[in-house]
C-alpha cells in the first residue's frame, strides 16, 4: 500500500502550475517522511534540485498550510481527502530571501549572481 501524492509547482511569472503525481510507500511515512517527501518533490521537479522551496498542504477549507516537520505531515495525512495528499510546492528565490535578511546597522545587502556564484552579499551601507 502507499500514499498518494498530488504535488502543484507554482512558479513565478507562469500561468500554468506543472501538476506531478506519485505515490509514498507506507514503510516510508513512520520515520524520516518529511525529509523523503522533500527530497522525493527536488527529483520530480528538476528546477528544485537546489533544495530552496517550501511545501504546504490543502486543508478541507482549501487553506494552503505550511509544514516542515514530520509531525505537520503528520497532521497532513490524517485530514487527508480520497486519499490524495495535495501539496503546493514554492520556491524560494534567492533574491526573496536576501530582501527578507535584516543587515546589522550600517551594512546593505545585495544579490549577487556573478563570478562567485549565487548569494547574498553584505557591505558597508553609505
Amino acid at each position: 500500500m502507499s500514499q498518494q501524492v498530488k504535488a502543484f509547482l507554482h512558479t513565478s511569472g507562469s500561468e500554468n502550475d506543472e501538476i506531478r503525481r506519485f505515490s509514498i510507500p507506507y514503510n516510508v511515512l513512520s520515520y524520516y517522511m518529511y525529509r523523503y517527501l522533500f527530497l522525493k518533490i527536488s527529483k520530480i521537479f528538476p528546477s528544485l534540485q537546489h533544495g530552496r522551496f517550501k511545501l504546504y498542504w490543502e486543508d478541507s477549507d482549501r487553506d494552503q498550510v505550511i509544514f516542515s516537520t514530520d509531525e505537520e505531515l503528520l497532521e497532513a495525512l490524517r485530514i487527508v481527502n480520497n486519499n490524495v495528499l495535495k501539496i503546493h510546492v514554492r520556491e524560494i528565490s534567492l533574491l526573496d530571501s536576501c530582501n527578507r535578511v535584516k543587515a546589522e546597522p550600517g551594512l546593505a545587502l545585495e544579490y549577487d549572481n556573478g563570478f562567485a556564484g549565487n548569494k547574498c552579499i553584505a557591505y558597508p551601507g553609505y
